[in-house]
């Protein structure tokens, strides 16, 4: 009886201390909204494109809505402004 608890103790530290895995850590590091994931120094802003100005053009005689619309809405692009990234 004293041999069997003797050996599951062994057995138990075994298990515990020598045959255990490592642990892997994997830090990740949110960033905050608004910053280049690319450079992770530039800020992320909404510019116009050609299309944009080409859209807001074309739909101001309709009315200054439908520009602001366009303008706003339909075709702005995201561009960093430290590496030019465009998403």
């Amino acid at each position: 009886m004293e041999f069997y608890f003797f050996f599951k103790l062994i057995i138990f530290f075994i298990n515990r201390f020598v045959m255990s895995s490592p642990t892997i850590v994997v830090a990740t590091d949110t960033l905050p909204p608004g910053v280049c994931t690319v450079c992770r120094k530039g800020k992320i802003k909404n510019s116009a494109s050609c299309c944009t100005w080409i859209t807001c053009c074309l739909l101001l005689p309709f009315g200054i809505v439908p520009g602001i619309i366009a303008y706003c809405c339909c075709c702005r692009e995201p561009k960093c402004t430290n590496c030019g990234y465009t998403a």
